[in-house]
């Protein structure tokens, strides 16, 4: 864990994260209009190690202070999972 080489660049009011996250658990679907991702980075002033890492909320859809969503944020889905024995969950 405290080799995770995601990075949170302060931009403004939020931060621009970047980086790879694999094998999330239906982490696209069409079940629900958003889907919130929780990811691990490092800001750039962050000690080494494990105690370093920052906890993201990340909406696949931004949202508006009064909770209706917004443009869309920039976080894709590579690929879906081509899997053996698991068909219930698309990623």
């Amino acid at each position: 864990l405290s080799a995770i080489r995601a990075k949170a660049e302060p931009v403004g009011d939020h931060y621009l994260i970047t980086g790879q996250k694999i094998f999330i658990t239906y982490g696209e679907h069409d079940l629900t209009d958003n889907i919130i991702h929780l990811v691990l980075a490092r800001t750039p002033d962050a000690p080494p190690g494990v105690k370093g890492i920052s906890l993201f909320v990340v909406p696949k859809i931004n949202v508006n202070e009064d909770g209706s969503l917004a443009e869309k944020n920039d976080v894709r889905c590579a690929s879906i999972e081509h899997k053996l024995g698991i068909h219930a969950s698309p990623t």
